[in-house]
């Protein structure tokens, strides 16, 4: 996403290349990756708090390879913070999705409607969000080193569903937290949050 680099590159970020990434390993840096990119972000309606990594294992393969740990972290809050009006593919079955495909748009640039933002609301019609807490966990580091750079398949599926389970089971026990410690609202912030 060519404007988000940008900020993202200004604020010390680095662009995600395998090289970049080894770099940072050798010099023992912390990497926060999002391993579903785009698809995390474009969700659908009904897909809150599911992830969509789809068939990506380039970060579980860069960590095995240079047997480098694997830090999950869950985080619960964020995909409330919205509601989605239309979604991706609503806009692709509408007229103007239609006209899309047509057109030859949805081809040429949003990769046949897959990277099209969903139509969102805030804050009653608007695009403030909806003031939420967000809540984060970290899971226990997953030690890659005992596959000896081994990034097989079988190594990366398994390394993987271990991020994947460790993901779900914090989001699992963020909120079961969250629903034990319910924190008072102000009547503003349970106004715009109904509102």
């Amino acid at each position: 996403m060519p404007i988000w680099r940008s900020i993202v590159t200004d604020i010390g970020g680095v662009i995600g290349s395998r090289e970049n990434c080894e770099k940072l390993m050798e010099l023992k840096q912390h990497i926060l990756v999002f391993p579903g990119g785009t698809n995390e972000i474009l969700k659908i309606k009904g897909e809150q708090y599911k992830l969509k990594w789809q068939e990506r294992y380039g970060f579980v393969k860069l960590a095995i390879e240079n047997e480098y740990p694997i830090i999950p972290i869950s985080s619960l809050g964020g995909d409330e913070i919205y509601d989605i009006i239309f979604d991706k593919k609503e806009i692709m079955e509408s007229k103007l999705g239609t006209w899309l495909k047509d057109s030859g748009i949805a081809d040429k640039y949003l990769r046949g409607g897959s990277i099209i933002p969903p139509i969102l609301k805030g804050v009653g019609p608007t695009l403030i969000p909806k003031p939420q807490p967000i809540f984060y966990a970290f899971g226990k580091p997953i030690d890659t080193k005992k596959y000896n750079g081994d990034s097989s398949e079988k190594n990366l599926k398994e390394v993987r569903k271990l991020a994947e389970n460790a993901i779900y089971e914090g989001i699992k026990e963020l909120r079961k937290l969250r629903d034990e410690n319910p924190e008072e609202m102000s009547a503003w912030r349970k106004f715009m949050n109904e509102f």
